[in-house]
């Protein structure tokens, strides 16, 4: 969706655990993108939401 424009915001959600290993979050060969944070928020159990907007490509150099 990020890919196609079709998404203009990204709910990450972290939990406090620790599992060695796990799936990427992004598909490989997915084009790099800037995002800006919009806002956290911790839950009484731990759990991180944070908000981001997509700021569009990836500026290097």
């Amino acid at each position: 969706m990020l890919e196609h424009g079709l998404a203009d915001e990204v709910v990450l959600i972290v939990s406090p655990v620790l599992l060695g290993t796990g799936k990427r979050f992004f598909a490989e060969g997915t084009p790099a993108r800037s995002f800006e944070l919009v806002s956290t928020q911790a839950t009484p159990t731990g759990v991180i939401l944070n908000t981001y907007k997509v700021a569009g490509p990836l500026k290097t150099g």
